[in-house]
C-alpha cells in the first residue's frame, strides 16, 4: 500500500507539471509560479497538498524511526507552500518561502539519512544551468542568462525527483 501512495504522489506531481506546461505553452520559472498562470489557481494548492499527503503516506512507514521526524517536517513544509501560494505578496511570500526552506532542508536531510548517494543527482541541474549560461550566445548580462535557463524550476523538479526516487528505493 505504501508503494501505491508513492506512485500516486509521483503521478500527481508529473501530471500537474505537464498540464501546466502544456496549457501555458512553456516551462514556468518555478513550480510555485504556476499558481499565477492557471485559470483556477486553487489547483496549485490542491495538487501540492495531495503530493504532500501521498508522499507522507508512502514514506512514513518505510523510514527508520530515527529520521521519521524529517518526513513530518517535509509534509509540514509542503502544506505551508500549499496554504500560502501567493509568494509574490509580501507577507504570504515570507510564509511561502519559509515552507520552501522547511521542505527543502528536511526532505533532503531525509534522503541523506536513507540513501545519501542520491544527493549526487543535484549535479545534473547545476551542470545544465552552467552549460546553458556558457553556451548562450545572446549578448545579455549573466543574470538574464541564468533566469532564462529557469534554474528554480529545474532545481525544484530535481528535488521532487530525488524524493520520489528515494521512495522507490526504500
Amino acid at each position: 500500500m505504501e508503494t501505491i501512495f508513492g506512485i500516486i504522489a509521483a503521478m500527481i506531481f508529473a501530471l500537474y507539471t505537464a498540464i501546466v506546461i502544456k496549457k501555458t505553452g512553456g516551462i514556468p520559472y518555478s513550480i510555485s509560479e504556476t499558481y499565477y498562470r492557471l485559470e483556477n489557481p486553487k489547483w496549485f494548492s490542491v495538487c501540492m497538498a495531495l503530493v504532500g499527503f501521498t508522499f507522507f503516506g508512502s514514506a512514513i512507514g518505510r523510514t527508520p524511526d530515527t529520521c521519521q521526524f524529517l518526513v513530518f517536517l517535509s509534509l509540514l513544509g509542503v502544506l505551508i507552500i500549499a496554504l500560502s501560494p501567493r509568494f509574490k505578496e509580501k507577507t504570504e511570500g515570507v510564509i511561502h518561502y519559509t515552507g520552501t526552506a522547511i521542505l527543502f532542508l528536511s526532505s533532503q536531510a531525509w534522503v541523506a539519512c536513507t540513501n545519501p548517494w542520491l544527493l549526487l543527482i543535484w549535479l545534473l541541474p547545476l551542470i545544465y544551468i552552467i552549460r546553458h549560461v556558457i553556451a548562450d550566445n545572446i549578448k545579455t548580462d549573466l543574470w538574464s542568462k541564468i533566469v532564462f535557463a529557469r534554474p528554480a524550476f529545474w532545481l525544484e523538479i530535481t528535488g521532487f525527483f530525488i524524493l520520489l526516487f528515494n521512495l522507490l528505493l526504500l
